[in-house]
């Protein structure tokens, strides 16, 4: 969604989801953005760059002048000389890369989300190599057009070889969209 925002093929709607959007919190969203996010998911990041913390609190009557641009942003109630109580001061929180606002904030629920009952088939053709030998396996989908992305981890016997990158062939892939670990995970 992020990606499809920038590409203006279908931009956010309201405010809240720029701001879970800014994953580097230089109030634009951008490409950076965009590769920040994945490798916090892919687990290369351990947290969000620049201080960013995970969630942003902002008081529910907050104005938007700009609703694709929101910011600055004031994450608190300013009061001078308060010398009453004061009710209804309402805050909204908005979870960091959650544009589609699907946070469950029960820790008893479903960890995963499911996107779509969809399943991809990856295929590779069988590749003979000598040892020490470095290979390009081609793997591919069939019909993968109707995909906006995808996420999986695959795991390989590092006895019998090791992953050291990924290129792409037709779509566009990169090593900012793999995790690669040294016990020959890829996410």
């Amino acid at each position: 969604m992020i990606q499809r925002h920038i590409l203006a093929v279908q931009t956010f709607n309201n405010p809240y989801n720029c701001i879970a959007a800014d994953i580097d919190g230089n109030e634009k969203i951008n490409t950076v953005d965009l590769v920040n996010l994945r490798k916090v998911i892919l687990g290369t990041f351990s947290e969000f760059p620049n201080g960013q913390k995970s969630w942003k609190i902002i008081p529910s009557n907050a104005q938007f002048p700009n609703m694709n641009a929101p910011w600055p942003l004031t994450e608190k109630y300013n009061y001078v000389n308060l010398s009453q109580n004061k009710s209804n001061q309402n805050f909204i929180g908005i979870k960091i890369g959650d544009v589609n606002n699907s946070i469950v904030l029960n820790v008893a629920g479903d960890p995963t989300e499911a996107r779509s009952n969809n399943k991809l088939i990856f295929k590779t053709s069988e590749v003979v190599a000598n040892e020490k030998e470095v290979i390009k396996i081609p793997v591919y989908v069939d019909g993968y057009n109707e995909v906006l992305g995808y996420q999986f981890t695959a795991e390989f016997d590092p006895t019998l070889f090791q992953v050291i990158g990924v290129e792409s062939g037709v779509i566009l892939i990169n090593n900012d969209n793999i995790g690669l670990f040294t016990d020959n995970r890829c996410v």
